[in-house]
């Protein structure tokens, strides 16, 4: 088995094991509770049939998948955020002094990372979009539908 035919089987499985998680968490009423863990992976299946249309319609070179992967990627990030930020909160419950300096530690790392993040931005764009890709760890987000 090539190594691209393994990364995508990893992808799908994975993307079933996320369907059938968000689906277990409706039907059993944990949705309620867990709404951000939910959120997250409503955002997530989003995000897969967002690429997976734009790949499909548009292509890996093409501008318009160039910003509807970074967009993606942006939201997928933020929600992830929400998701840790969360647990954190329910960990600390018992302790309002704890959730000040956790709440303030996060919101802090939040701001360092999307200063780092823009000050990358620049050497991102112009480097070729595919090769990007391929060349990241992140080739397990891309699905095989051209």
């Amino acid at each position: 088995m090539s190594a691209i035919t393994a990364s995508n089987l990893l992808s799908y499985a994975g993307y079933i094991l996320e369907a059938g998680l968000l689906v277990y968490l409706l039907v059993h009423g944990h949705a309620k509770r867990l709404w951000e863990l939910v959120f997250y992976l409503l955002m997530s299946l989003s995000v897969i049939a967002a690429r997976s249309y734009t790949l499909h319609h548009y292509g890996l070179g093409s501008s318009q998948y160039w910003n509807c992967y970074w967009t993606t990627d942006l939201l997928l990030v933020l929600a992830a955020f929400v998701v840790v930020a969360s647990f954190f909160r329910r960990a600390c419950s018992e302790n309002p002094e704890m959730w000040q300096f956790v709440r303030l530690l996060l919101g802090t790392v939040l701001v360092a990372i999307t200063i780092v993040s823009f000050s990358r931005f620049p050497a991102i764009k112009t480097r070729s979009f595919p090769s990007l890709l391929f060349s990241s760890h992140r080739i397990s987000t891309l699905p095989a539908l051209c």
